[in-house]
């Protein structure tokens, strides 16, 4: 399997989540409280651990659900910034994710209701 971040639409998510949730919860939470269908296979829902140490991206294919775990060697998940307005959720682009998931600080802004 070959995954290409630039083929879906990304959404990350501000609110941290417990580490230990897997792929059905982290599901449920992005299609219950954020209204991303991600078992349409669309999406690619990135969350992060509440000490900030692991991060996990959800998503469906024709095949099935996946969900890829990113734990840096040493060091945290930077905080990311958004502005206190709209979802608690904001798109990025493959090369924010990218450098995001090495450790790299990130800016992104909230925009209104995530719809798809």
């Amino acid at each position: 399997m070959i995954i290409d971040f630039a083929s879906r639409k990304t959404t990350l998510v501000a609110t941290p989540v417990d580490g230990r949730n897997g792929l059905s919860t982290l599901t449920f939470m992005a299609e219950s409280l954020l209204g991303i269908p991600v078992a349409e296979g669309n999406d690619y829902v990135v969350f992060v651990s509440r000490n900030r140490k692991v991060c996990k991206i959800v998503f469906w294919d024709e095949h099935g659900a996946c969900m890829v775990v990113r734990r840096l060697n040493s060091g945290r998940f930077a905080k990311f910034l958004m502005r206190a307005s709209g979802p608690a959720a904001a798109p990025i682009t493959p090369e924010e994710l990218m450098a995001y998931l090495d450790g790299e600080n990130l800016q992104v802004e909230r925009q209104g209701m995530i719809k798809n």
